[in-house]
């Protein structure tokens, strides 16, 4: 805030608001990107539960062929 006061002809007040302004700011940001995170993260959690899924039932999908073929050599 020293900085700031020495720029300028600003009083001790004006360095507060900016400082609140500033700290404000930083919080806000802070709230946007955890929001963020949070919201990758779940649909990270849906891309994985949704790639598992597919994955189950292609593994479902070959052992059927298998046991359909293992049938049809017999």
């Amino acid at each position: 805030m020293t900085a700031f006061l020495q720029k300028g002809q600003y009083s001790y007040q004006d360095g507060e608001q900016f400082y609140r302004s500033l700290q404000q700011l930083m919080e806000d940001s802070q709230f946007a990107c955890r929001r963020r995170e949070d919201e990758l993260q779940y649909q990270e959690d849906l891309l994985n539960r949704d790639y598992r899924k597919k994955q189950d039932e292609l593994e479902q999908t070959i052992g059927d062929l298998r046991r359909s073929y293992a049938r049809a050599v017999k």
